[in-house]
């Protein structure tokens, strides 16, 4: 089976150590998690992990696939200038992906050798200590809807269980960053509810999607998020056939960090 591992997480920078300094400890649920993940990444020996983000130069009306040779995990954004190890591209899988539903879907291959921070958290946290590990960043698109995304995702299912490799599928992506008056974002009396929402829906696999396809618009604007879309793909590539394990949800900076994965 090649979806060893599914999971949504966070990308919180105040997880790395050189940036979170003395706050990092009071995420440590989140960072527990983030523990128990890299720990099944280990023991299931994953080959590859595919990240899917909303964050970084994506594009406006295709998805996109990032094809350098490796990927450098830069925080210098967050004043953070220590040098990260490299990850290596799986390109095999890439160039497989881009020949197999490229005509089907818009999918833009770049050469982005830098990553987004909302795949270079996750990567950095996950691949400590595992060299031969490969990365396929996949990122969404602005303008193109939830429905298509979500499709996006059901043809990912079809091309990833086709493979041979043990892959690991990680939505990075917060919940509503107005959750205290404090937020990023602001406070927003209806972004708790929103967060709720989410992880209601998403114990209930049936139904998760297309409760998920039909939220309220302004709901998810006022709520000010950066998950939606890679969950929804997400959704499509695991399908209904899940039982969530609700590893942290944290709301201490203001900012919805949830981390949950979908075992078969």
């Amino acid at each position: 089976m090649p979806q060893v591992l599914r999971a949504l997480l966070p990308h919180s920078p105040l997880l790395i150590d050189e940036i979170g300094k003395e706050n990092k400890v009071i995420l440590k649920k989140t960072e527990n998690a983030y523990q128990l993940v890299a720990k099944e990444l280990k023991e299931k020996q994953v080959e590859t992990i595919i990240v899917i983000s909303q964050h970084g130069e994506i594009l406006d009306d295709s998805f996109s696939i990032g094809i350098a040779p490796e990927f450098n995990l830069d925080f210098s954004e967050f004043a953070c200038f220590k040098k990260r190890t490299s990850l290596k591209n799986d390109l095999l899988l890439s160039d497989k992906l881009l020949e197999t539903i490229n005509h089907e879907f818009p999918l833009t291959p770049r050469p982005i050798a830098k990553l987004d921070h909302g795949s270079a958290i996750p990567l950095e946290l996950l691949s400590q200590g595992k060299k031969d590990i490969k990365v396929l960043p996949l990122y969404c698109a602005n303008n193109l809807d939830w429905k298509t995304h979500y499709q996006f995702g059901l043809r990912l299912k079809e091309f990833i269980d086709q493979q041979t490799k043990k892959i690991a599928i990680i939505a990075s992506g917060d919940l509503s960053h107005r959750l205290k008056v404090s937020s990023p974002g602001g406070f927003s009396p209806k972004a708790v509810k929103f967060d709720n929402k989410i992880i209601q829906f998403l114990s209930e696999p049936e139904n998760a999607s297309d409760k998920l396809l039909n939220l309220n618009p302004k709901s998810v604007n006022e709520a000010k998020e950066s998950v939606l879309k890679p969950l929804l793909v997400l959704l499509g590539i695991i399908g209904s056939n899940y039982k969530t394990k609700k590893l942290a949800y944290q709301d201490d900076f203001g900012v919805g960090y949830l981390s949950i994965l979908f075992n078969h």
